[in-house]
């Protein structure tokens, strides 16, 4: 059913994924015994892998270097934590899924939104840019979207229908 309704949506969940992110990084470059058993229990706490799983530390450290070799933590495409963000808008230009919208959702920190607001303005993705859709709570998307005169100008506004100065 869920594949009649249109449009269809893709998630890009940036917080999670980009908080996981730097969390592998930072347990793998400790380079240590103990940091590759957080890192085992980070994986089966996040559930990258489920608890029963029997990787070796070995494998638990390839496993982490492929995962960041995935999301491209170290150059451009995904230092900023938008690399599902730009592989889905990827996507969507190079697929026939014309009523897909991907709505890139989770964000937080002074960061996200601004990199978002960047990364959209890249001419590569001026063609898919109408299918994006960002929901955040407002209070976040006004810190970036907004000026302080407009949240003046509401509350004036506000308080006047109320009958109030």
């Amino acid at each position: 059913l869920a594949l009649q309704a249109r449009p269809y949506f893709i998630n890009s969940f940036i917080r999670h994924r980009g908080m996981a992110s730097k969390s592998i990084k930072a347990l793998l470059e400790k380079n240590d015994a103990r940091s590759l058993e957080d890192l085992k229990a980070f994986f089966i706490e996040k559930d990258f892998i489920p608890p029963t799983n029997s990787l070796s530390a070995s494998d638990v450290k390839k496993m982490a270097e492929r995962i960041l070799k995935y999301r491209n933590t170290d150059n451009r495409e995904g230092s900023d934590g938008l690399d599902a963000v730009r592989h889905n808008l990827r996507l969507l230009k190079n697929t026939n899924l014309p009523d897909t919208r991907l709505i890139i959702c989770s964000m937080e920190g002074e960061e996200n939104y601004p990199d978002i607001d960047k990364l959209l303005a890249e001419p590569e993705f001026s063609d898919v840019v109408n299918k994006v859709v960002i929901t955040a709570e407002p209070q976040y998307l006004a810190k970036f979207t907004t000026t302080p005169q407009v949240i003046s100008y509401q509350r004036r506004f506000m308080n006047a229908a109320k009958g109030q100065k």
